[in-house]
């Protein structure tokens, strides 16, 4: 049996602060680029952005990491200073399933599969928990449209939304196949 997950109790203290900026309206510059190679995972790329929200909690980012440069396995991280915990809100993509085994509900509905988004509950406890939006999306789920449904459940930027993703020092640029060298000969 594992052991009981603990309430965050600074959260706790100020929960109807942490509720106010949760459902508040944020924004970041975009389009919000996903382009630093990480120093402790080389296969994994990392970007930041300056968070700002109507009802602020401390100074507080967006970070996504996508693992592998696996645009099916990335988390999106709103942090803040204010706690020491840092997390304030999350989604996860390419984990697998989390397990809620500290909430008072079925075994069976205790797994909630990924993508699913983290926030923390009157508790005090981080839970994961997925919505209607989340389950009618294509499984896995990539990065641009998990984007897109991250702004939309943590109401960032909600009229534009945009993620670049490339690695740091490389352009990102698209190359078309090679030409057909037959296009427009007419053969007898």
């Amino acid at each position: 049996m594992s052991k009981l997950t603990k309430p965050d109790k600074e959260i706790l203290a100020i929960l109807n602060d942490y509720r106010l900026f949760v459902d508040s309206d944020k924004q970041i510059d975009m389009p919000f680029c996903v382009d630093e190679i990480d120093k402790n995972h080389v296969t994994d790329l990392k970007g930041e952005a300056k968070l700002n929200a109507t009802a602020p909690l401390g100074n507080t980012v967006l970070e996504c990491v996508m693992r592998e440069n696996n645009e099916y396995k990335y988390s999106f991280n709103i942090l803040t200073d204010a706690v020491k915990s840092r997390m304030l809100f999350r989604m996860d993509e390419g984990n697998g399933t989390h397990w809620n085994r500290h909430l008072p509900i079925p075994v069976d509905q205790q797994q909630v599969p990924t993508p699913h988004f983290h926030k923390v509950g009157d508790d005090g406890i981080m839970y994961a928990y997925s919505t209607d939006d989340l389950k009618a999306c294509p499984n896995p789920l990539n990065i641009h449209d998990g984007f897109l449904a991250f702004c939309k459940e943590c109401h960032v930027n909600q009229d534009n939304i945009q993620i670049n993703i490339h690695e740091e020092g490389t352009l990102p640029l698209e190359f078309a196949p090679e030409p057909d060298p037959l296009i427009g000969i007419q053969f007898p």
